[in-house]
């Protein structure tokens, strides 16, 4: 999800709630693309890069999200 689809979603104050909801949606997508075998995923493009193998899939390993809220307290 882009930076601009995440700032679409979360408004001038953000809930708790909406923050919740947009890492929920980040990590099933993270864990679709890991079960996807079509998906080009970071993994096999530094496979490719490292090591020359052509792979594809994703990697279905662990899927974290960290989602931070950060505001300026500056006037």
């Amino acid at each position: 999800m882009s930076a601009e689809s995440l700032e679409n979603k979360i408004e001038n104050e953000p809930t708790l709630d909406n923050l919740q909801r947009i890492a929920q949606r980040l990590a099933k997508r993270a864990l679709e693309n890991g079960h996807d075998p079509n998906f080009y995923s970071p993994f096999a493009r530094s496979a490719k890069r490292s090591l020359g193998i052509n792979i594809c899939g994703g990697k279905p390993d662990d899927v974290t999200v960290l989602l931070a809220v950060v505001k300026s307290t500056c006037l």
